[in-house]
């Protein structure tokens, strides 16, 4: 295969290697993620290697079982990707199935229930995602909140754009040993990845991501757009944006709701709240006060109010945002 990836950085961090089929699955659904595994073949092939690294709410990983086997989770709470090395599988993914070779990348999405039957020296390389963090990339994308699950098509259409994505990571893994000490650059290889599913593979959100495009074609959506971010710790209302794009709040009003359906107004919240909430996750004390002091900053006075429509787009209040950002393990959980 051509870039074939360089697997040895993942490697470096075992999670199991064992000939055992049952030691291996029970660390396996301890460390990785709870699934039923059996033996589907020769047993004397087993030659289990799993390993690799937590990066900000990915896990990429390199497995391994050598001989044929059928695994089935017990819950499916994250997005997986599959990228097959070599050897060939048979995934079932709610009503839809299909055949991987080597080469191929599968999509599995949480709220969508799946098996898998690996055949023998089937190698891959996994991506375990927080849905969490998927939700709010497209969320931040489209500037609204989601409402439905995200679900992807079962195979990446264009394996050779992941493939791409796949090798860069690694290869800044490999090149940079001690990167994985620094919680910035994982965050931001996450975002990588996480973007380049999101807006490169099909799923049912694609054409209101593409709507978005579109969208910024439109010159006082882009306009408007680019001076909300600017100016996202200003207190503006919609009439400083029309003023800005020498619109009327009129017309600007129908070109948003037109292109991107919602209001200035509500664009301008949903703004402020990814802004601050951006900010929050990288706090690395809690401090008496110190979340006042950041919505001071982006000229939040209502305190309450703000609270409540945070709580209703992130489900959490914003200390509470802090308090899940302390620290971050680099290890698979």
């Amino acid at each position: 295969m051509q870039n074939f990836p360089n697997i040895e950085p993942l490697d470096r961090h075992v999670i199991v290697r064992s000939g055992d089929i049952d030691d291996a699955s029970e660390i396996i659904s301890e460390k990785v993620s709870p699934h039923i595994i059996e033996v589907a073949g020769h047993a004397n092939l087993v030659d289990v290697n799993f390993s690799g690294v937590e990066l900000d709410g990915v896990a990429l990983l390199h497995a391994y079982y050598g001989c044929s086997i059928k695994a089935e989770p017990e819950n499916s709470e994250y997005y997986y990707t599959h990228t097959m090395l070599r050897g060939n599988s048979d995934i079932r993914h709610g009503d839809n199935q299909c055949d991987t070779v080597e080469g191929d990348t599968v999509v599995l999405s949480p709220s969508v229930p799946y098996s898998m039957h690996l055949h023998e020296e089937c190698d891959r390389i996994i991506m375990r995602i927080d849905p969490a963090k998927v939700n709010s990339y497209l969320s931040h994308l489209l500037h609204d909140d989601i409402d439905d699950n995200l679900i992807f098509d079962l195979k990446v259409k264009n394996p050779a754009s992941w493939w791409n994505t796949v090798n860069y990571v690694l290869n800044q893994l490999d090149s940079e040993p001690n990167i994985l000490e620094h919680k910035h650059v994982l965050r931001s290889y996450s975002r990588i990845i996480i973007s380049s599913l999101v807006e490169l593979h099909g799923h049912n959100f694609l054409e209101n991501v593409r709507s978005r495009g579109q969208a910024m074609a439109c010159p006082e959506i882009r306009q408007a757009s680019e001076f909300i971010e600017h100016s996202v710790k200003n207190n503006i209302a919609t009439i400083d944006v029309a003023k800005h794009c020498n619109v009327s709040v009129r017309t600007l009003q129908r070109s948003f709701i037109k292109h991107l359906g919602v209001t200035p107004t509500v664009y301008i919240r949903n703004v402020k709240l990814e802004a601050v909430r951006k900010e929050l996750q990288e706090v690395r004390f809690v401090v008496k006060g110190g979340v006042k002091r950041i919505l001071l900053d982006y000229g939040i006075l209502d305190f309450g109010r703000f609270a409540q429509y945070y709580r209703k787009k992130y489900g959490c209040t914003p200390k509470q945002t802090i308090l899940e950002s302390q620290p971050l393990s680099v290890s698979v959980p």
